[in-house]
């Protein structure tokens, strides 16, 4: 039985008319993949994983151009015998993400 929680939120303030500052949190977590095989499994170990960022969005008519910055940080469980070929895959990691985006409605 597979079973994953994900919680995730942004809180905005407009400190100054048309931009806006944003704190983005989210958290994830689940049980692992569930594979029945005797032989070698690819199924994935148990996650939890969250991110925090901040950004800056500036707005002005029918148009928005966003920057943010956040880290990422991901945590397996120990791989079982079975999934030792993808241990690689499987790693623990910290992260970072830089993002420029722009919008438009039409």
């Amino acid at each position: 039985r597979f079973d994953a929680h994900f919680f995730g939120a942004t809180l905005e303030w407009e400190p100054l008319k048309n931009f806006y500052l944003n704190v983005t949190g989210r958290y994830y977590e689940d049980n692992g993949e569930i594979e029945d095989s005797l032989l070698t499994s690819s199924a994935a170990p148990p996650l939890k994983s969250w991110e925090l960022g901040l950004g800056l969005r500036y707005v002005w008519k029918r148009s928005a151009i966003k920057v943010a910055i956040a880290m990422f940080d991901t945590n397996y469980d120990p791989i079982d015998v079975g999934q030792r070929e993808f241990t690689f895959l499987y790693s623990d990691r910290d992260w970072g993400l830089a993002q420029i985006a722009y919008s438009w409605q039409f």
